[in-house]
């Protein structure tokens, strides 16, 4: 609440020293050497006048509004509170916790937004993200650049994912009308954040969002992520994920150190010649606040219909010579046994013998890097193509 005496509209102070340019075009040097009189009348000294007189009425402003500002109660929690709160739950497993604020950093034109929509995607079909599981919720994708080209894209991860189905009001888009500078656009925001119950808002990207002047500017980009943070405490658990860019040969998050400082987590996509590779290590200007470190290699774009999707080859394991047998029989993503994929690959002895223990070794590096999935019990293991991978690895 203000007070009524002090809400005239605050002067703007970049137009009213632009008024005075012309008082500016003198030397401290001459201005000394007017007499008094003429220091008086001279238009620099009403300037300082008017900014001394202003300066005092922000000031007062601020202690007046303070005054009938409700105050805030501390939260205080025991030491037992603590030790029984449970810890953080991962929307996708090892790489984005609920209830913070993620930044997913490369350069332009890498990957990014197909990255987020199959986050986005995998969490509202409840499957897995490339293997890792996702927590299941609604997103709120905030498109500001390429919106026109998100049909495409939608229609391309859903035919390369049959088998898994996306709610059809499990994610909603803003195109237009979000600016992190107005308040009334981030309530705005937050406010169909809470109404939605969504766990995941995407903003992409923070440049065509934000409108920064300068965005090496430390205090500028603090209010920024000030603005977000509203935007991910209008609902428990909710998580902001926001898009950013590097250099175009990759390096670390462009900007202000306060990107990374007020970030829980920055997620660095880093080029790898044909391929691209995912770190939260500090050493690559990524960072995992609540977790361990990790990375994750062999993530590319792949053609389908008329658009592409990310798709994930696990690095040079696909290279393997196995790989092409071993999709003759899992390329229907159905379960198969050892012995299928044993004589697929020409495999004469058992899976002891040494040609069996390098398909064994094979199957174990598909299975981590989520080409895989293995299922049933050790006597009886099987194996089938990750959803994400059928269709599209060949």
């Amino acid at each position: 609440m203000s007070a009524p005496y002090l809400d005239e509209p605050q002067l703007n102070w970049t137009a009213y020293f632009a008024e005075a340019d012309d008082a500016l075009n003198i030397t401290r040097g001459e201005f000394k050497n007017l007499s008094d009189d003429e220091q008086k009348a001279h238009p620099i000294t009403a300037m300082q006048s008017k900014a001394a007189e202003l300066w005092l009425r922000e000031r007062a402003q601020r202690v007046v509004d303070a005054h009938f500002m409700e105050p805030q109660p501390f939260v205080v929690s025991t030491e037992a509170d603590i030790l029984n709160r449970p810890s953080p739950k991962w929307l996708v497993g090892d790489l984005i916790q609920e209830s913070t604020i993620c930044m997913l950093a490369g350069p332009g034109g890498l990957g990014k937004s197909f990255l987020a929509l199959a986050i986005a995607r995998a969490m509202a079909s409840g499957g897995p993200f490339f293997g890792k599981p996702t927590q299941k919720g609604k997103t709120l994708y905030v498109v500001a650049e390429g919106a026109a080209a998100f049909g495409d894209r939608v229609k391309a991860w859903n035919e390369a994912h049959p088998n898994l189905t996306v709610p059809a009001d499990a994610i909603a888009y803003v195109e237009q009308g979000v600016n992190l500078k107005d308040p009334a656009s981030v309530e705005t925001l937050a406010r169909m954040v809470r109404e939605g119950d969504y766990s995941l808002v995407i903003l992409d990207t923070l440049s065509q969002l934000a409108y920064l002047d300068n965005e090496n500017n430390n205090a500028e980009v603090a209010l920024t992520f000030r603005a977000i943070k509203s935007i991910r405490d209008a609902r428990e658990g909710t998580t902001v994920l926001v898009l950013d860019h590097t250099p175009v040969n990759g390096g670390k998050v462009r900007g202000a150190t306060a990107k990374r400082d007020n970030s829980d987590t920055v997620i660095m996509a880093i080029p790898t010649g044909d391929t691209f590779s995912l770190s939260t290590v500090n050493e690559d200007g990524g960072k995992q606040k609540d977790g361990p470190a990790i990375e994750w290699h062999g993530f590319s774009l792949a053609t389908v219909g008329n658009s592409a999707i990310v798709v994930n080859n696990g690095g040079k394991r696909p290279l393997s010579p196995y790989w092409e047998k071993c999709l003759t029989v899992l390329g229907d993503t159905l379960p198969h046994g050892t012995t299928e994929l044993r004589e697929a690959c020409a495999i004469a002895g058992t899976m002891q013998s040494a040609e069996g223990k390098r398909l064994k070794t094979e199957l174990d590096h598909w299975v981590r890097d989520g080409l895989v999935i293995r299922e049933g019990s050790t006597k009886n293991t099987t194996y089938r193509l990750a959803d994400h991978v059928s269709g599209v690895l060949s």
